[in-house]
Parts: structure tokens; sequence; C-alpha cells
């Protein structure tokens, strides 16, 4: 399960994209409740850049344990790198 930490509108283009590759990959992603505790290897982060046209996505992947970081112009290029990534990962 991870959580999804970010300032951005839950209607943003990134945001959706983040939500559809989860979804499609059958990984679990919940919205980061105000106070809530978590894990820091379960938050993925999404900001957008100081382009304010880019957004980066990170989140920790278990195996090999790294930290893996997206970086996008595009909402649908976020939701297909995201979405290949969590497939490979989590369908073995």
């Amino acid at each position: 399960m991870y959580v999804l930490e970010t300032k951005l509108d839950p209607r943003d283009a990134f945001v959706v994209a983040v939500r559809n590759a989860f979804k499609k990959a059958g990984v679990e992603l919940t919205q980061l409740a105000p106070g809530q505790t978590v894990d820091p290897n379960q938050i993925v982060r999404l900001e957008m850049q100081v382009d304010h046209v880019t957004a980066g996505a990170s989140l920790f992947l278990p195996n090999p344990p790294r930290l893996q970081e997206f970086l996008e112009e595009n909402p649908d290029m976020l939701e297909i790198a995201l979405g290949d990534t969590l497939e490979r990962q989590f369908r073995r």
C-alpha cells in the first residue's frame, strides 16, 4: 500500500495520472490525510517543479530496494512510465 502526498489539486491531470497508474497496476494508493503518520517507504511524493510545467514523482520500490523518481511534462507519459514500473515491480 502506498500513500499519495501532494499539494496539487486532486483533479490535476498529474494526480489523476498517478492514481490511474496505480489502479492499472493493481497497487493500492490512498490520499495522505492531515496528521496521518505512515512509513516513509510508503509515501508517493508528487510535486510540480519550479517551471510550473514539469511534475516530479518519487516512490520507494522494494525489489531491489531503491528510490525511483519520475520527471515528466506530460501527465500521460507519467502514467505510462509509473504504471510500467509498478507492473514490473509487483507482478513477479
